[in-house]
């Protein structure tokens, strides 16, 4: 939608905004560097119509590098307020492993946070997420063995 420069010129309807404080953007995931730069331009085309510091602009995006790098992280940090760094739901296909870790691993909150601040993403601009979940991993004995995905909710429970 907000690849074509026609859409992001466009006028919002103003009675919309008249009651918003906040927009947070949830966009799961930019998959490519093309939907990266949509997604930039984005936050750029609600900034332009949500100045700060009237309005805060915020987004969600996963704290793993595989996704971070599909965009420019430095322009996000132009447009937005802060970040949600969701350092959860760290996934290894069908093999069990920590789904929020901080430290330890491939994934992990530290290498997100890492990989963002590396890119010039102002460490004042982020926000580290964590879940108030937890997952099963039924079958498995340690990490790394696969599992079977039997347990509340597709394995989760809250």
């Amino acid at each position: 939608m907000f690849s074509k420069r026609q859409t992001r010129r466009s006028q919002p309807d103003q009675s919309l905004w008249t009651k918003l404080t906040v927009v947070i953007v949830d966009w799961e995931h930019p998959s490519d560097r093309k939907e990266g730069q949509d997604f930039v331009n984005l936050l750029f085309t609600l900034r332009k119509h949500l100045p700060s510091p009237q309005y805060k602009l915020t987004t969600a995006l996963p704290c793993a590098e595989w996704v971070l790098r599909n965009m420019d992280v430095r322009q996000v940090a132009d447009h937005v307020d802060f970040v949600n760094a969701m350092a959860y739901d760290y996934m290894n296909g069908d093999q069990s492993v920590y789904h929020a870790q901080l430290f330890e691993g491939p994934q992990s909150g530290s290498r997100g946070i890492s990989y963002l601040t590396g890119q010039g993403f102002p460490p004042s601009k982020i926000i580290l997420g964590i879940p108030c979940y937890g997952l099963s991993f039924l079958g498995a004995e340690r990490r790394g063995q696969a599992y079977d995905r039997r347990g509340g909710n597709e394995g989760t429970f809250e």
